[in-house]
Parts: structure tokens; sequence; C-alpha cells
């Protein structure tokens, strides 16, 4: 009986995996085809103005910089798919649980693509990298700030845009990105002038990355909650 009800459940699993692709297949592969594209732009640009050589240039004039950057909005773009919708009546029949339905959307939406995208940023670098600096995976800056910010800073990303995907059901992107940039112009009032140094970034790591670190992960428990508010919602509201 056990067994029979394990297979069950991951059978209603693998059509829920699938039902989510084909609701979001196109977005995705645009997506997919628009960052293999910039990636390649950067390498252009670079040869057009070095020897290739990749001497005297400084970590922020590379390839996988700019390809580090991409990779991040690509991926928050591909985690404000995460509530891409499906049929009440298509959810009822495959009768997975919240918990199931929210591990699956995260793990398709944001894990999958952030593995991905940061693989195929390194497998550039590794075959016609121009950076004479060993990287390692989240080894490379982002926004001007110490490599030690990256991991959090995608961990950050990839979970806000995954809830604003939970309130926004058509262009959650761009609406996630117009929150953010109102939230980074009042924090650039608040920076001394130059902006920080690596000295005071580093003294303020620990707290930092702590900082986005919970807050990423309050975002992503907030997430579940709402999947499962509106999922009690549709229960309370069939016929």
């Amino acid at each position: 009986m056990e067994l029979r009800h394990s297979m069950e459940d991951k059978q209603g699993i693998m059509e829920f995996v699938k039902a989510l692709w084909d609701a979001a297949k196109w977005k995705q592969i645009i997506a997919m085809g628009l960052a293999l594209v910039l990636m390649t732009v950067p390498k252009m640009l670079n040869s057009s103005f070095t020897d290739g050589t990749g001497v005297d240039i400084t970590p922020e004039e590379t390839t996988i910089f700019f390809n580090y950057h991409i990779a991040f909005v690509i991926c928050c773009m591909m985690a404000s798919y995460g509530m891409t919708a499906l049929g009440s009546q298509q959810m009822s029949k495959l009768g997975i649980s919240v918990l199931k339905e929210w591990a699956v959307r995260w793990i398709l939406f944001v894990l999958l693509p952030v593995l991905f995208f940061v693989a195929i940023v390194h497998l550039f670098d590794n075959i016609g990298g121009d950076s004479p600096y060993i990287t390692h995976l989240f080894g490379v800056r982002l926004f001007n700030l110490l490599a030690c910010y990256t991991l959090p800073l995608f961990f950050f990303g990839t979970s806000f845009f995954f809830l604003i995907s939970t309130f926004f059901k058509r262009l959650s992107f761009l609406f996630g990105a117009l929150i953010l940039l109102i939230a980074l112009l009042i924090l650039r009032t608040l920076q001394p002038e130059g902006g920080f140094s690596d000295e005071a970034m580093q003294s303020a790591a620990q707290p930092v990355i702590g900082f986005l670190v919970v807050v990423s992960v309050l975002m992503l428990a907030l997430s579940y909650y709402i999947i499962w508010w509106k999922r009690k919602e549709q229960a309370a509201t069939a016929p």
C-alpha cells in the first residue's frame, strides 16, 4: 500500500514538473538564448581592445566579470517565472503537497538555472577566456562588491524575484526590478562619497552577508506560505 502511494506520489511530481516546463518553456528558452548571446559580446569587445594575452588587465576588465553580471540578471529573470500558473483543476488532479510544489518550483526556476549559468560562465572562461586570474565558483565580484558577497547576492536576488512572482502573475521581473531600483537609489544616498573601500566591505562582510542570508530565507518562507494560503483559498472556494 505504501509502495503504491509512493509510486503515485512520484508520478504526480513528474507530471507537475512536465506541466510547469510546458507552461514556461518558451520563456526559459528565450532567456537562455539571450544569455548565451550576450555572453559572447564581452569576449568580442575585449578582443577588439586587447591583444588577447590577458596581460595588464584587471579582474573587472575580464570576460568572466561581465558574464557573471549577465548570469545574475538572467537567473533573477528565471526566478521571476517561479509561480508560473497552472489551472486549479490541473493542480487538483496532480495531488501533490504544498511543500513538494514549492520545492519543485524552487529547484526548476532557481537552483537549476543558477547552477547551469554559473557553470556556463566558467566553461566559457576555461575555453576562451581572457582572465589570467584563477576564478573559483562565485569567486567573481558583483557590482563592485567583494567576491565574498557574490553567492549571498545570488541567493538574495533569486529569492527576491521568486517571492515577487507570487504577487504578480505578469511582468513580475519588471516589477521586481523596479522595486530593487528604487531601493538601490535610496541606499546610494546613504553611502559615502566615492563608495565603500575594500577594507570597509571586508570588515562589514560577516553582518551584511548574515543579513542577506536571513532575509533570503525569510523571503523563501513567505513564498511557501503564499502558496499554502492560495491552495487553502482555492479549496475553500471549490464547489
